[in-house]
């Protein structure tokens, strides 16, 4: 009597047995053919098979390695400290100006100064901030809808200390006791170098030599304003001395 594949599936379903588990040597056999296939694939062949494959690891160490640089930046910039922010409206540089440095470079140089001013040169967590791309309308009397956006969001967070704005600017601004800190809070009149040239809110820079220095020039009549909200009071009156005024 011929006993058919069927008869066989028809006894092992009668007693219940299960079909014999693969054997070590069929796991590694199965092993190296997926090894060879893998190795035969080109490269968008392989990308394919691991993302086929392990997707789901992929994923779970981009979120890991994405998580573990967010808490870095946030540790070193909790570390550091920001002792003094200068921002210059419609401020002009170029690379190869007079002074023979690039824009970075004559900007990082300020930075250097400043600090020194501050005392702070050798302190590695301190740092000072300069903000020169912020621009004008076509109509010189106002910010450009950027520039405002980014003046809104820094002011509100006390990210701005000083402000250099085109006389136009700022004499556009109509309540001025909401934006800028009185001089006479920030140097009284007895300290003053160039009394002449304070109003309520701002000074009249009549001499721009000190940002000359550093490559940077204007071509509007400039004025100096110290932020309503600024936590670097001191470092304001520092900086106003050392430019002269």
């Amino acid at each position: 009597m011929r006993i058919t594949e069927e008869d066989i599936q028809k006894q092992e379903a009668a007693t219940g047995s299960e079909p014999a588990a693969p054997s070590k040597s069929e796991e590694k056999s199965k092993s190296r053919d997926k090894d060879t296939n893998f190795k035969d694939l080109d490269f968008g062949g392989k990308l394919q098979y691991l993302w086929d494959y392990y997707k789901w690891v992929i994923v779970v160490v981009a979120i890991v390695i994405g998580i573990i640089a967010i808490v870095r930046e946030a540790v070193l910039n909790s570390q550091q400290k920001e002792l003094f922010h200068l921002a210059m409206v419609d401020a002009i540089a170029s690379d190869g100006d007079l002074t023979g440095n690039t824009i970075q470079e004559n900007t990082e140089l300020m930075q250097q100064d400043l600090l020194k001013m501050l005392g702070a040169e050798d302190d590695p967590k301190a740092f000072v901030g300069i903000d020169t791309n912020l621009y004008t309308d076509g109509t010189g009397k106002a910010l450009d809808y950027n520039s405002n956006m980014v003046m809104t969001v820094k002011v509100s967070a006390q990210e701005f200390d000083v402000v250099l704005y085109p006389k136009a600017v700022y004499d556009s601004f109509e309540e001025k006791a909401d934006i800028f800190l009185p001089m006479d809070e920030v140097i009284p009149e007895g300290e003053r170098i160039k009394p002449e040239q304070y109003t309520d809110y701002c000074i009249t820079l009549d001499d721009t030599s000190y940002f000359n220095n550093y490559g940077f020039t204007f071509t509007h009549d400039m004025v100096l304003t110290v932020i309503a909200n600024t936590k670097n009071e001191d470092a304001c009156k520092q900086f106003i001395h050392t430019i002269g005024y």
